[in-house]
């Protein structure tokens, strides 16, 4: 997805080296709703027989895993091993630390491990140290042999260091009875250490999230190997065991590497099964002794850096970040409607400016989409039992800023912020809804726009900032609040296509959110009016109307030249437009700049709209054809379909200019730090 600050490429929320859906489906389906003992881990037993694992000349990840006998613990580990890997070329690492179990051999025997047997007892951490001296792997990955591992953990773990900045992540660690052990770990002023979210609910929105973390326990932590060997591992300081995890990662935060809590990789940790429970003798009697060294080898990092007191939730992000309270009508749904695709744009814009954002949805539900905003490191908050307004009043003084979306949304919410703090609003429009409303053809519609008109103007007056995607927008919001701070913010962000060739198709397409009135009048009139003009003067033309949620009236409008698409992945959109020798956007009422526009010019697609569909749209006329009626837009499209090759190229190359130039990702977020600067305080 920055100075000692993390940055991270926000272009993809995760790399997918393998079958991304596949991995998801099973996520949904089979670890969502995790009941640990009973569910993924139930049938270890029956599945240790013929563990074996494959050699590869390249080695994405070395797993080292210490053990002091506990064969049947430790073979139950490895039969995990094949699916949370699944996808990556992995080689197992073995040590055991002189145990002399009559059982080694069973270990030993397993096809592709690596076993390593001391010959002394040297103790856990000095037995990581030397089996990791066999890696040949891009990361070493420490888990302990008391542990069981979900499908794709160790994958979400590797797929986690998508910035040179992170040294090390860590899982989420689980108890046999499915409750969280471990949501990364805080160290506080005083050096003791505290496992986050223990006994919590593992499902907690809390604890589901990508977050800079103090440290993460090495019962499942993996490392960079460059970084593990420039610092020799594990200091023997903290011989035999523990504290060596938390001083690791002191260190690496020396160097400017931050370790991430990674929640898709869920790990279950039977803990004290190696070293049981009682801290007053044995290996366990060090934990107190190391916390102990900790503390004297830290103690000047830990009292200027850490917070004071047991402020939780600055604590549990172990970082200083201003924190914005985003609250919009439900998580994004960036490739099935325009506003959330801005509200996703613009999380990563701020995400990139090192903002923590706490997002609220309110309809408080989690949805597919949740988890891609959590692996991008938002706090998403979600779940039946909470109230917004008590979660609100009860967290603002954590917050350093708001930003609401949607008249309808921030309505509900202004009086409450404005009641409990004076943080900074900032309200952000997508389009002014009274003049959309004014010019629907519904007369029911068309009446409540006065009404919403209303409350927009009071919105406009109790915020800091107000945000219109376009300079009209904006005019008409100071014409009618003079007072109001009312800037342009550059809804949408766009990575051009450079067309080499023009399709050979004749296909028009047309691509729209079908739930949303004006985009459903925008195809009834193409198809009724504008389509059998085009197709009796082209009959090689084919219509396909593509988006989500389709009404009745846009499945009506399916036959044998215009096809009714429904929702489509990002991977099928691109592959429509590639082929797409026109895109039309025939809208009739409406308010706002339109994505959909766009996108097509992004696209490198020739485009046809109405003066609605251009709104707000600078210069638009000079790369398009801008038509009102249904005769003369039929006419434009049929020049397009008509057009050479050549002449069809140099359209293609201008729209795609004219996006680079006004639309691109930099242009987005100068818009949003110039119009937050405004703001006292930013």
């Amino acid at each position: 997805m920055f100075d000692p600050k993390i940055k991270i490429n926000l272009n993809a929320i995760i790399r997918h080296p393998f079958d991304k859906k596949k991995r998801n489906s099973y996520r949904k389906n089979k670890f969502n709703n995790l009941n640990t003992n009973n569910d993924i881990f139930s049938s270890i037993q029956t599945k240790r027989e013929g563990i074996f694992f494959d050699k590869y000349d390249y080695i994405d990840v070395s797993i080292v895993i210490a053990m002091y006998g506990n064969v049947d613990m430790t073979l139950d580990c490895l039969s995990t091993l094949k699916s949370a890997s699944s996808g990556l070329n992995i080689e197992v690492i073995v040590i055991d630390d002189n145990s002399n179990d009559p059982r080694l051999g069973e270990i030993k025997n397993i096809n592709g491990i690596i076993f390593i047997e001391n010959y002394e007892n040297i103790g856990y951490l000095a037995s990581c140290n030397r089996a990791s001296k066999s890696a040949k792997g891009r990361y070493i990955h420490l888990l302990n042999n008391d542990t069981l591992l979900a499908p794709f953990s160790i994958v979400s773990l590797f797929e986690s260091f998508v910035d040179d900045n992170v040294g090390a992540v860590g899982s989420k660690l689980v108890y046999p009875d499915g409750t969280l052990q471990e949501a990364g770990c805080i160290i506080w002023r005083d050096g003791s250490a505290w496992n986050y979210g223990r006994g919590s609910d593992t499902e907690d929105y809390r604890f589901n999230f990508v977050r800079r973390v103090d440290y993460c326990s090495a019962a499942s932590l993996m490392v960079r190997s460059d970084v593990w060997f420039n610092l020799d591992g594990f200091d023997e300081h903290f011989a035999p065991a523990y504290c060596e995890d938390s001083d690791l990662a002191f260190r690496m935060r020396a160097q400017g590497l931050h370790v991430l809590y990674q929640p898709a990789s869920v790990v279950l940790h039977l803990e004290g099964k190696s070293h049981g429970a009682d801290t007053t003798s044995g290996v366990k009697a060090f934990q107190i002794v190391n916390n102990e060294k900790l503390f004297a080898r830290w103690s000047h990092e830990l009292l200027t850096r850490q917070p004071s007191g047991y402020r939780i939730p600055v604590a549990a992000r172990c970082e200083t970040k201003k924190v914005i309270l985003f609250i919009d009508h439900y998580v994004p749904e960036p490739d099935r409607d325009a506003g959330s695709r801005t509200v996703f744009s613009i999380i990563k814009i701020l995400l990139n400016e090192n903002w923590h954002i706490v997002f609220i949805p309110d309809n408080m539900r989690k949805s597919d989409y949740t988890t891609s905003l959590q692996a991008l490191g938002v706090e998403v908050v979600y779940g039946n039992s909470i109230d917004q307004n008590n979660w609100i009043a009860d967290n603002l003084r954590w917050i350093d800023a708001v930003l609401l979306s949607r008249p309808q949304i921030a309505s509900k919410y202004i009086n409450l912020i404005l009641s409990s703090s004076k943080v900074p609003v900032i309200f952000y429009g997508h389009d002014l809804h009274h003049l959309r409303m004014m010019g629907d053809p519904d007369p029911a519609v068309a009446n409540q726009a006065e009404e919403i008109m209303e409350t927009e103007l009071s919105i406009w007056k109790k915020s800091d900032l107000v945000l219109y995607p376009s300079s009209s927008e904006v005019h008409v919001v100071k014409n009618l609040c003079p007072s109001a701070n009312a800037l342009v913010l550059q809804p949408y962000e766009f990575f051009p296509t450079s067309r080499n060739a023009a399709p050979e198709s004749k296909d028009v397409v047309f691509v729209a959110g079908f739930s949303h009135s004006p985009n459903v009048d925008a195809a009834v009139w193409f198809v009724t009016e504008i389509w059998p003009q085009v197709f009796s003067a082209d009959p090689r033309a084919r219509l396909k109307l593509v988006g989500s949620n389709p009404s009745k009236e846009v499945l009506a409008l399916h036959s044998d030249i215009v096809e009714v698409t429904g929702w489509v992945s990002d991977e099928e959109l691109i592959n429509i437009y590639s082929k797409a020798r026109v895109a039309v956007v025939p809208l009739r009422f409406g308010a706002g700049i339109k994505s959909k526009t766009l996108e097509a010019l992004a696209y490198g697609v020739p485009l046809v709209t109405t003066s609605i569909g251009a709104q707000g749209i600078n210069n638009l006329n000079r790369i398009s054809f801008i038509r009102d009626d249904s005769k003369s837009f039929a006419l434009a499209v049929l020049d397009l379909l008509a057009t050479s090759d050549q002449e069809w190229l140099a359209v293609s190359k201008s729209g795609a200019e004219y996006i680079n130039s006004y639309y691109s990702n930099m242009t987005m977020r100068d818009s949003i730090i110039e119009a937050f600067k405004t703001v006292k305080g930013f």
